[in-house]
């Protein structure tokens, strides 16, 4: 199987973002800071450096957040295939160890991922 195409246009379809309106768009959770203009990371004022992968998937999970977003979601709305591997899995682990938290992804057997 090929690379997953990842989605790439302004916002998604159907969320409302929880962001801070100024010279980008910003995400602020907790320590967690997106720029979604620059599609930068940071946490606790430290920048992190993830793929772009990577970068979409936490971005979706933050526009979403408080609600439990289901992988084949992910897979629909971030990258566009559907599939039964881990890869999905594996983005996310990678995603905590970077982050330094495995709290600001929480998971949940059969409902999905979400962050709080």
């Amino acid at each position: 199987m090929g690379l997953p195409q990842i989605w790439q246009g302004e916002g998604y379809p159907g969320t409302s973002p929880v962001v801070v309106r100024g010279s980008s768009d910003v995400i602020q959770i907790g320590e967690l800071r997106l720029d979604m203009g620059r599609k930068n990371v940071f946490v606790k004022g430290e920048e992190i450096k993830l793929t772009y992968g990577e970068y979409a998937i936490l971005e979706y999970l933050c526009l979403n957040r408080g609600r439990y977003v289901s992988k084949e979601e992910l897979r629909e709305k971030v990258f566009y295939y559907h599939s039964d591997s881990n890869s999905l899995e594996v983005l996310i682990s990678r995603i905590r160890k970077k982050l330094g938290s495995r709290d600001i992804i929480k998971s949940v057997k059969g409902l999905g991922y979400m962050v709080e």
